[in-house]
Parts: structure tokens; sequence; C-alpha cells
């Protein structure tokens, strides 16, 4: 029977206990909380950005029906719907005439 050489078990070991580490769930960490999505927004809202993003991500809101005319696309509101808590700077865009996107200057924190 062939035995495995020994440089194997030596990476094998360690890099087993990190994985079970990383992986296995600890209750000493708090579970995140996510705002729940009102209903009452369903008739108006198909699809928006939730959950855990990418700290470079943008956060989009699709709205349910036009809410602009084609001649806008492309274009900024006059004044950024978007409030975050902290703040965050950035531009809302309309990516077409049911989409809003909002692109932030930096970085989200995390």
């Amino acid at each position: 029977m062939n035995r495995l050489p020994r440089v194997f078990w030596l990476a094998f070991v360690p890099a087993l206990v990190l994985l079970t580490w990383l992986v296995w769930p600890s209750s000493d960490i708090p579970e995140e909380k996510y705002l729940e999505f009102d209903q009452k927004f369903s008739p108006y809202i198909s699809a928006y950005t939730h959950g855990e993003i990418s700290r470079s991500a943008d956060i989009r809101i699709r709205f349910a029906d036009p809410m602009i005319s084609e001649a806008m696309i492309g274009e900024s509101p006059e004044k950024n719907p978007f409030l975050f808590s902290p703040a965050v700077d950035g531009t809302a865009t309309w990516e077409d005439n049911r989409t809003l996107v909002f692109e932030p200057e930096e970085w989200l924190r995390s």
C-alpha cells in the first residue's frame, strides 16, 4: 500500500483545519440585519439591489413601470433620491426608463 508523502500531510492537515475554521458557523458573530422590503412598494418596484454586495457595486432600483421619457435615459434626477446611513457620496442616473442606478464615488464601507 502506497503511503502519502509526509509533505502532503504537513500541508493537508493545516489547510483542512483552516478551512473548517473559516466555514464553521460561530455563535459569537452576530447575524447581519438587513432591512426588510416593505411590501407596500411592490406594485412600484420590481427589483432592487439587496443583501450582501461588493464594496464597489452600483445600487439599482428597477421600477415596475416606466418612470421617465426615453430622452431622459443617461441623465441624473434633479435631486438624488438615494439616502444612505452613513452617508455615501455618488451619482444617480437613469440606465433606462425603468432603472435608476446609484454609482458611489468611493467604495462602500464594509
